[in-house]
């Protein structure tokens, strides 16, 4: 079994000789086929919420961060990036040393999305981020030389480069959560995520006003919910129902609606798609690139415009008044969640770890 680094930049809340993260699900099942070392910064706790944070599997060996120099020729690292600029730090001292990266967000996506709430400085989005996107890809792919690479959500920066880096779906579906029955609708709307102004939740709210006889559920919580809530808790088909952290009620949360709605202004592919197809709920979706490598326009889910409540709202008309266009994507939703289950993404990634040789 080969032995990795797995280099952790949050924290890692200890309790009773137990560790836990918000989310530790991949990393767990990683475990059943690597020997992994967690390096992150340890934090003992006398208490655990264990509504917020999951127990890291007893697999996965446990170690406070300790200077690079004590990391350094000893195993593979597995490194995140960019999450945080931790990540990028730890990518950079670590360069020269073999490894995996897990490319998990694109930053210049993210921090430019608030551009496009405003029609002025939505002119100078796509330039701006056409000019920062070409030196952070120039910086990435000098970074990566060398390492095995996996990109979610096609989140591309060595777009040459299809030896050594593989595109994956990032889910956290098991097989058995994956719920097939027939339902009848019920008007119910939802929206689940991180509550910030990058989600487009505002445009998802306008476009709710031209149907007063069906309910948006928002659930989730973030820097931007008091605000959100403040802003339109007064509309009486908009519900701010908070953050469900029991995966199972989640899921169950999620099957008694009609549509689930992703209005994001950036994503680097979105987990929530995938649960609401495992649950036989269709899904409208900002047609961005990440989303794009799960979602098939017409086919497994609607894409619209982003920063666009016009095109959410013909999106939600189209699957309401259409059923052969509702239950084909509910049917094609359960065929792309078995394909992209948690299980059938982990062993593509151990294979493809155990395939590489690294460079000494």
């Amino acid at each position: 079994m080969r032995t990795l680094n797995f280099l952790y930049t949050n924290k890692i809340y200890s309790n009773k000789g137990n560790y836990y993260i918000s989310r530790p699900l991949v990393f767990n099942e990683l475990a059943k086929h690597l020997n992994l070392l967690m390096y992150g910064d340890i934090i003992k706790v006398n208490n655990i919420d264990k509504s917020k944070l999951n127990i890291i599997s007893n697999k996965i060996n446990v170690k406070q961060l300790c200077p690079i120099s004590k990391i350094k020729g000893t195993n593979p690292s597995l490194l995140q990036y960019p999450t945080t600029f931790k990540d990028i730090v730890l990518c950079y001292l670590l360069r020269k040393e073999p490894g995996i990266i897990w490319v998990k967000a694109n930053p210049i996506e993210y921090h430019l999305s608030f551009l496009l709430y405003n029609k002025f400085s939505k002119l100078f989005y796509k330039p701006l981020k056409l000019v920062l996107e070409k030196v952070f890809d120039k910086f990435s792919t000098w970074l990566f030389k060398g390492k095995l690479v996996f990109y979610t959500g096609d989140i591309t920066f060595d777009k040459l480069n299809n030896k050594t880096q593989f595109s994956i779906v990032s889910s956290v579906i098991k097989e058995e959560e994956i719920k097939e029955e027939e339902d009848k609708l019920t008007n119910n709307i939802i929206f689940v995520g991180n509550i910030t102004k990058q989600k487009g939740i505002d445009f998802l709210i306008k476009s709710m006003l031209e149907f007063p006889s069906k309910t948006l559920n928002i659930v989730g919580d973030g820097p931007y919910y008091k605000t959100l809530k403040e802003k339109y808790q007064k509309i009486k088909n908009i519900h701010f129902l908070g953050p469900e952290y029991d995966r199972k009620k989640l899921l169950q949360l999620i099957h008694v609606h009609d549509i689930l709605v992703m209005p994001s202004l950036t994503e680097k592919q979105g987990k929530v798609q995938l649960e609401a197809m495992s649950q036989g709920v269709p899904v409208i979706a900002s047609d961005l690139k990440g989303i794009r490598s799960v979602i098939k326009d017409n086919e497994n889910g609607v894409l619209v415009k982003p920063a666009s409540s016009e095109h959410i709202t013909i999106g939600i008309i189209r699957l309401y008044n259409n059923h052969d266009l509702y239950e084909k994507i509910k049917i094609n939703g359960y065929k792309t969640a078995r394909k992209n289950t948690m299980e059938a993404q982990v062993e593509f990634m151990v294979n493809k770890i155990n395939e590489f040789e690294f460079e000494k």
